[in-house]
Formats: structure tokens, sequence, C-alpha cells
């Protein structure tokens, strides 16, 4: 059999999407690497792509459902999976309707096509579905109460920059195509500085960086308005400026002190390079905004950069993410008559074992809420009293761990035809499957579709699938690059005020000593640790501060617990001179880590996961 060129992308949700080529031969992968042709990720594949072939063929996969039984599990047919699916879903419904069924979908992957799933709840009727985001939302409704159609810098427009500030963005881990464009934009005069909570690899690249403490950044960026605002007044045209600059004129410099740990010194060189330094771009990170001033630090970093003069100008600008709109047709997924209930994702498992009526079937698919959701040992207790629980998934997780039946799926790779944007550039990638599933393995549209018809629905999934991919081809904004690969064409920018934000959200108030953040890593992403596979066999590092750490009486490798009114988490003590005080940093997917996260979340819905606060037991 000939060799052929595949190309396909990475479906993560990650701000780079990757193109993806690799060479095939029959149903083997001779090689596996980035598409050479991609604009943005062309040089290398990250290590989270690298890993795409080790989550195809390696141990860890699941290949015939499994059966929760006793204390283990046992492999069952796909008929007897089927049935009890059907039966599970239907005797909820026969008790308290629709309503007594969860469908839980999230950002397992970010492929347009699994708008075609969301038609299953819909048509029995709405089922229970939660809403609100963990990742990304709250900082996109900040930036859209200020600037909702307003320029906003493309990746390469650093190459323009004089400056670039990157606020709690660790480019190096989250966005790693991004670091080839800055190295450039360093070599044609560019500074590049970062805030930060702690020391990451991103802050050694940087030419300057400031630690603050986190949940400090929303005075600290006010308290910049406020300079900006003596330095070069307030500008013509925009609204609420009077209201805003009140509010930016108040925050004094000793309160900026106390609360970001800075010294005067730093704060001054940070004043100065944000005033001083133009073309400035801002790219703001996704941790900072996971908090209730989320919002409102969106708002206000975009105000400094409308203030400093870098708002719409070649190089300048605040950045956060990039939506590619219209991508899926309009009323895809919604159903005359449907009702659903809605419960706040992050708050997931609290609500669900509190709804009246009750949950007694619950669906789960491309999503790990026990790993990614506040409160997890609520969700965890949700799934294992429910009367029945089904996961959808290629591996053991956290979440499937804790259901009572596990269907085996098909990874994004091995079914071609669907599509993936980014939330970083402008790219718009067709996918190609690179080599058929393993043998018991079955797609995910094609197990919910004959759920569906156990159910006696219609098979609206697969019509609706072609019907996306019919919609993104005949869009005529998107310009091809080359075989599966378009560029979408900016929209006209509209001609609208810029409004200052004239109400700002209040921070939690900690109810603990320090304040734990989770960060991502390079080797995955959300919930994608391969190692939830099975039970950790070693403790986690917990990172403090070595000001904490001497505090607390705490040294290097030494056991202690971290513990809140939700939970408990035992960890090793790993020091990190260059972090905040105040803060406790633990990567994220950590097993038994979510049992401590806030459930808590934002006005608008979305995640409060950075305000988590815990104490130390040595």
């Amino acid at each position: 059999m000939a060799e052929e060129t595949r190309h396909t992308a990475c479906p993560y949700d990650c701000p780079d999407s990757c193109g993806i080529t690799a060479e095939v031969e029959g149903d083997r992968i001779l090689s596996f690497g980035p598409r050479a042709d991609h604009p943005y990720t062309g040089r290398f594949l990250c290590t989270r792509g690298q890993e795409w072939l080790r989550r195809m063929q390696g141990p860890e996969r699941l290949t015939a459902p499994l059966l929760k039984s006793g204390v283990g599990w046992k492999p069952v047919g796909w008929d007897e999976a089927i049935s009890r699916t059907v039966e599970g879903i239907s005797r909820a419904l026969s008790h308290h309707g629709h309503q007594s069924v969860l469908f839980y979908s999230y950002a397992g992957n970010v492929l347009k096509g699994n708008g075609a799933q969301d038609l299953f709840p819909a048509l029995l009727g709405g089922y229970t579905v939660a809403k609100g985001s963990l990742c990304g939302a709250e900082g996109l409704s900040g930036l859209a109460m200020t600037d909702p159609a307003g320029p906003r810098p493309r990746p390469e427009s650093v190459l323009e920059s004089r400056g670039i500030l990157l606020w709690g963005r660790n480019v190096a881990v989250t966005n790693p195509h991004f670091m080839p464009l800055l190295a450039e934009a360093r070599r044609k005069g560019a500074l590049i500085a970062s805030v930060e909570v702690r020391t990451t690899p991103t802050t050694s690249f940087s030419d300057c960086t400031w630690i603050v403490r986190p949940g400090s950044d929303l005075d600290l960026a006010l308290y910049l308005c406020g300079q900006a605002i003596r330095c070069n007044g307030l500008p013509e045209g925009a609204e609420n400026a009077e209201t805003f600059a009140g509010l930016a004129l108040g925050m004094g410099r000793k309160r900026v002190i106390e609360e970001t740990g800075l010294d005067g010194k730093d704060l001054d060189e940070l004043e100065a390079f944000v005033l001083s330094v133009s073309p400035l771009s801002t790219w703001m990170g996704w941790g900072p905004q996971r908090a209730r001033t989320g919002a409102s630090l969106a708002s206000v970093l975009d105000s400094l950069g409308m203030l400093t003069g870098n708002r719409g100008i070649p190089g300048g600008g605040v950045a956060f993410n990039t939506e590619i709109e219209g991508l899926v047709p309009e009323e895809l997924g919604s159903m005359a008559g449907a009702n659903p209930r809605i419960v706040p994702r992050n708050g997931l498992g609290r609500a669900l074992l509190e709804a009246d009526p009750p949950v007694e079937a619950a669906f789960i698919v491309r999503g790990n809420p026990v790993s990614q959701c506040g409160d997890a040992g609520s969700t965890k207790r949700f799934l294992e009293t429910c009367p029945f629980s089904v996961c959808l998934d290629y591996r053991m997780s956290l979440t499937a761990r804790s259901c009572s039946l596990v269907l085996p799926v098909s990874l994004p790779l091995e079914r071609g035809g669907d599509f993936i944007s980014s939330y970083w550039h402008d790219i718009v990638q067709e996918t190609a499957a690179l080599t058929e599933p393993p043998a018991g393995v079955r797609h995910e549209l094609d197990i919910i579709a004959e759920v569906a018809a156990g159910l006696g629905l219609p098979d609206r999934f697969h019509p609706a699938f072609e019907e996306i991919g019919r919609h993104i081809r005949s869009l005529d904004w998107l310009e091809p690059l080359a075989p599966g690969m378009w560029r979408a064409r900016p929209k006209p920018v509209q001609e609208s005020p810029f409004r200052f934000p004239v109400s700002l959200d209040a921070p939690a108030r900690p109810d603990a000593s320090l304040r734990l953040v989770t960060v991502h890593v390079q080797d995955f992403n959300n919930g994608q640790d391969l190692r939830q596979a099975q039970t950790a066999d070693a403790l986690p590092k917990a990172a403090f501060s070595t000001a904490d750490a001497e505090r607390l009486g705490l040294s290097p490798s030494q056991a202690v617990t971290l513990a809140n009114d939700r939970g408990r988490l035992a960890a090793t003590v790993a020091l990190d001179p260059g972090m905040a005080q105040g803060t406790v940093v633990i990567q994220q997917a950590t097993e038994g880590l979510n049992v401590l996260v806030s459930p808590e979340v934002t006005p608008r819905g979305h995640s409060c996961i950075n305000e988590t606060w815990v104490d130390v037991e040595a």
C-alpha cells in the first residue's frame, strides 16, 4: 500500500490549534509532525501535540465498554452497554421527566462538529445541562463592556510593537507558538515584560518581570490607569471617562504597594514601562480572569490601552481571546419546546446533589468535571450515588472512574471531516483521519445516535454534523490558504465610542491563610493527564514562597496537608524564591486538587477557580 500524506489539526482546548502532517501507510502512521505551511504553528509541534500518538496507541487506551462491578470493572459487549445506557436514561425519564437526566459536555476537544451532539438533550426536552465557562468567558465579557467591536492586535502585530506586556500570560507553556514571534519582535528592538505571581519559563524569557500577589492586579491596573490620566489626560469621545477617572485617581500608591507586594522602585519601573514605551501591546492571560474581578480586570486593562494611546495603532492594543464567530449555523441545536434545567458548571456537584426533581442519570461526553470543576468532591459524590452514570472517553479519567459505565470512544485524529479554529490566531482547519480507531472503539456521534434510537429518537446528529461542514466550506469570508486550511478575513471594525467601566466587581474575601493557584503545564491541558487512569502513587508538589515557608516552618520535600471547609489534599513542599507571598501553587489535573477549589461563580456565571484559599497543616 502506498504512502500518503495527510493533513489534520490538533483539537485540544489550546490557543495554538496546531496544524499536523502525517505520513500514513494503510493503518500505520510512519511520521507525525507540524504542518509546515501553517502560518503560525508550522515550525514545530508542541509537547501536547506530540502526545497524540501516545494517546492513540498507548496502554491507557480503552478498547471495550467497562461496567463497574463491586470494587472493579468488567468488560461488557456493546449491545449490553447501549442497552444499559438506554435503560438508565429511560428509568430516570419515567421517574421525573427530562430534567432527571444530566447531559454534560465541555472542552475535551473544541471541534465545531460537536455542536451536533447538543441535539441529543434538546430532542428529549432539554435535560439538565451545565452552563458557564471554566476558561475565558469572563475576560471576554469584560472586553465586551468596553470595546466590543474595537480593534484587537493579531499575533504578528507584535513585530511592530516596541513594548509587549504579558499580563498573567505564561506564553512559553500555554501558547508556545507565540514564542518565535516574541523572539523576532525582540530582535527588532521590542522589550518584553511580564506581570506574574511566580517565576515561569516566560518570566525567564522576559526582559523584565513584576511578581505580584494573585488577585491584586485589578488594583494595580487601576492605579496605572490613574497615572496615565495624570500624564495624558482623558481621551475625547470616550463614554464614562469622568466617572472612570474618579475610580482610577482614587487608587492610592500605598494601597497598591501593600496589596501587590511590589516595592516603590518596582512600581515606578512598571509605571515607566507602561507610560513611556509605545506602541505597547498587552496580552492578558487566562488565569487572572478566573475570579470575581476577572471581567473588571479585562475592562481596566483595555482602558489602560486606551489611556496610553495604544488602541488601534500598529503594534499596540490589548488582546485576550480571538473568537472566530459564525462557523456553526445559527439555531443548529435549538429545538422548539425544549426546556432545559440550567446548573452552574463550576458549582456542578452541589447543584446536582440539591436538584429537585433529582437527577437520576448522567451522560458525560468530552468532559472531565471531577478534574475540572470546583468542589470536585461534591461532583464525585453525585456520580457515585447517581443510579446510573455513563462517561464516554478514550481512557480512564477521574470522572470515568466515578461513573458506573465507561464507553470507549475514538480520538479526533481518528475521524475526519470536522473543523477547528483558534482563539489566538485566525486560521480555520479541517481535520482528516490519520488512522482507524482500535477494534471495539466507536465514534462519539455514532454512540449518541444509537442511544437516541433506543430511546425512540431520530438520527438528527449525523445530518447536523454534515450541515456544519457544508456551512463552513461555503463561507465567503474564509480565504483558502492550502488544502483544508483557511484564513478568516477580519470583519470591518465598527466605529463606536470606547466605554470606560463605571463599576468594578469586588474581590472575594479570604477565608484561609493562603491563596491556591492551579496552573497549566506543558504536557497536557485541562483534565487530559493520562496518569488519571491510575490512582496517584506519589504526593503532588505544592510550591510556596521562601518567605511563607520560613513563616510557616516548612522545609523542602516536607509532607503537608492543604485544607479548607471543602476537603483536604496531602502534598510535599517545594520552594519558589520568586513567588509572591501568600500563595501556594499546584499543577492542574492533580488528583484530589479540585476538592479544594471554590465552586463559586462570578456575577456572569463563570468560574471563580482562582479565588480559593487554604490553610497548611504541617
